[in-house]
């Protein structure tokens, strides 16, 4: 993990890990006992994408995974004339680039989120 990767945590929060300044080398290993302890826990990469897991949400389309275990996201449009069949459009998760991405909220997030009627 390095500073500058996006980070996704065991209970869904995606974030950009930055650089943290200490004034002590106590602060220093402190800081070093915690990354190492939640090392296991977490994944990071440079690229956002490859945080992504089936089931979340990316600028508010969910993640699907088809047979093969690609994921991608789709939507269907619905022509405005009359007998106009709609029309599937699907982006393969590969095919995203990260200025593409304008939110992502997680499987986890969403769990959190959400209110079941009973």
């Amino acid at each position: 993990m390095k500073v500058g990767d996006y980070v996704r945590t065991k209970d869904g929060k995606i974030f950009k890990w930055k650089e943290i300044y200490t004034t002590s080398v106590e602060d220093y290993m402190e800081h070093t006992r915690k990354i190492l302890f939640i090392e296991d826990e977490i994944k990071s990469s440079p690229n956002i994408i490859d945080l992504i897991e089936e089931n979340d949400f990316i600028n508010g389309l969910r993640v699907e995974k088809n047979k093969y275990g690609e994921l991608y996201t789709s939507y269907v449009y619905y022509g405005g004339d009359i007998g106009k069949q709609c029309e599937v459009y699907t982006t393969w998760l590969k095919e995203y680039t990260e200025d593409m991405i304008e939110n992502v909220v997680t499987k986890e997030q969403f769990e959190r989120m959400k209110y079941e009627v009973n």
